[in-house]
């Protein structure tokens, strides 16, 4: 058994959710958002391989109430893209978010690499 300084069975327990949650973790900075993370526990931890660990949202399937469940995306980006795809077809690339009101360039690089155009 590993034991990491500040982290017990709480935020043992906080980080399996919030991961699961996202879908993967990409940085370990993004342990950071969990409510009164210790920041100190950060040097302890690593991220594994990315390309593999990371689920994808299929923003031209997934229905408003399915993409509004992922913690970067919220109920107002899920609402945009299904207006998007309601009006213009299938969001065709990470450019057709940047013309959505609701994704700020921060909005649109945290939720990047959780999202398939496919």
């Amino acid at each position: 058994m590993c034991r990491i300084p500040g982290i017990g069975p709480y935020f043992a327990r906080r980080i399996l959710w919030y991961r699961n949650k996202l879908g993967g973790l990409v940085n370990v900075e993004q342990l950071l958002e969990i409510e009164d993370f210790p920041a100190d526990a950060l040097a302890w931890m690593e991220v594994g391989d990315t390309a593999t660990t990371i689920t994808k949202l299929h923003i031209n399937k997934l229905s408003v109430r399915k993409l509004s469940k992922h913690p970067y995306m919220g109920y107002y980006r899920a609402a945009e893209i299904a207006d998007y795809r309601r009006i213009h077809g299938s969001v065709p690339n990470v450019h057709a978010l940047e013309s959505m009101p609701h994704f700020t360039p921060e909005d649109i690089r945290r939720i990047l690499p959780y999202i398939s155009f496919d």
